[in-house]
């Protein structure tokens, strides 16, 4: 294996124990980072070997996704969809092509907010530290280079054409869901049959904690580092947030987004955080940026119509709205 990505898991603690067909099970926990995000990973399972092996197969699997699918890296697939913007179409690896396809549908589902040709919006706003600040000409003008409708996807041939020069996809908002079902794929391959996964602020976990019913993780305070808003049962769920990040423009004035509005060209800075919880730790990752980008009102719409989903949104003024069931996620015996 090349050098550069050797991995390096390390043990933490294995405390619990029960039996199972006469295996004593343990709880094993591993941390690492890559690509400067933590993961970290709790696996139950009767051997600490195969576990590492496991979690090992993983991590590798998350760096494999990482190089293949992020727009920074110069050999990834994705760059070169976009260096290709305007000239011809590219073809793909079918997971490459079936993640940009879904990534269609969701833009179909949410109405346009979900849109990942929204990076070269994005590209820009960030280099507005000593540039010239956003105006009506410029998000105009950018505006011309987006839109999922200017994606041609060739089924029969896999290819994925972008229509205008200067467009940019980035998958930066379903990748980290997409590899997350990925990896909890891989763990159960090795028969670890409960487990969860940490990727920064998101989580996804199955099967059931020793000597537990239920797996429990809190919704992030998106006003107060390391802190939770509620704890919530998260048995063979995901829970994915968003939380509206600061930056400072050419004068100092300090600007927050979430991301940039696919509509108007602009950057949303209505909600504060979002929390989504589903089955599908994909999906949950889209849906969380996409009700960022829909706001409070529209967002709750959009969560209470979609079957499995519930979510928490906060504003800038600290108010938190909650979808219509979520309250059955929550952990009665802490949230009082």
């Amino acid at each position: 294996m090349n050098r550069t990505f050797r991995l390096l898991v390390i043990f933490i603690f294995s405390s619990l124990t029960t039996s199972v067909f006469g295996q004593q099970l343990l709880t094993y926990e591993f941390d690492t980072t890559l690509y400067g995000v933590r993961l970290k990973f709790t696996a139950i399972h009767s051997s600490r070997y195969v576990c590492s092996v496991a979690v090992n197969k993983a991590i590798i699997e998350y760096g494999r996704i990482n190089r293949l699918m992020s727009e920074e890296n110069t050999n990834s697939e994705i760059h070169r969809i976009n260096v290709n913007a305007g000239f011809q179409p590219v073809k793909v690896p079918n997971e490459v092509y079936d993640l940009i396809y879904r990534s269609l549908k969701l833009s179909e589902l949410t109405n346009g907010a979900f849109d990942i040709t929204t990076a070269v919006l994005l590209r820009h706003y960030n280099s507005l530290t000593r540039k010239p600040g956003w105006n009506d000409t410029v998000s105009n003008y950018l505006l011309t280079k987006t839109g999922h409708e200017n994606i041609v996807l060739n089924n029969a041939e896999l290819t994925v054409y972008l229509k205008q020069k200067g467009m940019m996809i980035s998958l930066r908002n379903i990748m980290n869901g997409y590899a997350m079902n990925r990896m909890k794929e891989i763990l159960k391959v090795y028969k670890i049959n409960s487990g969860s996964i940490f990727i920064d602020r998101q989580v996804s976990s199955w099967g059931n904690p020793i000597n537990e019913r239920e797996w429990v993780f809190g919704a992030p305070d998106p006003f107060i580092d390391n802190d939770n808003l509620k704890l919530y049962k998260l048995n063979n769920l995901s829970m994915f947030s968003t939380i509206t990040v600061t930056k400072k423009n050419e004068i100092n004035a300090v600007q927050k987004s979430v991301g940039m509005h696919p509509k108007t060209g602009l950057p949303v800075n209505e909600v504060k955080g979002v929390t989504i919880i589903c089955p599908d730790a994909e999906i949950a990752d889209a849906i969380a940026y996409s009700v960022a980008i829909l706001g409070v009102s529209q967002g709750l719409k959009l969560i209470d119509l979609l079957e499995g989903v519930e979510g928490i949104i906060v504003d800038n003024n600290r108010q938190q709205y909650v979808s219509k069931n979520i309250e059955q996620l929550i952990v009665p015996w802490v949230n009082k």
